[in-house]
């Protein structure tokens, strides 16, 4: 692939997946992130994009495109989409920690 090629189609480590941050092609300001794969419609993929509260929308993969944008690293989200969970005393007490915090 040439150097100046857009990262957005370099193939398929760019492919969109749950949980990456996508830009929408037509407004490269609307950002968020896919919550959700839905199934495919005549072979095109599509997904469930958060932008807020009221807002989410149904896009085509060729709709959007993988930002560089990280996200937060929040490793609770982490665990939930790999579905791996911790035990009562540890939520608990992270859930007491992040009370005192805020």
């Amino acid at each position: 692939m040439n150097d100046g090629e857009d990262p957005a189609v370099q193939g398929e480590n760019n492919r969109p997946k749950i949980g990456d941050i996508v830009a929408v092609r037509a407004d490269p300001y609307r950002l968020g992130p896919i919550i959700a794969e839905l199934n495919p419609i005549e072979g095109r993929r599509r997904f469930k994009v958060f932008h807020s509260e009221t807002n989410v929308r149904d896009y085509f993969e060729d709709q959007i495109q993988v930002t560089g944008v990280k996200g937060s690293g929040d490793d609770w989200a982490n665990r939930i989409l790999g579905q791996r969970f911790v035990g009562q005393s540890e939520f608990r007490a992270r859930l007491t920690a992040t009370r005192l915090a805020n």
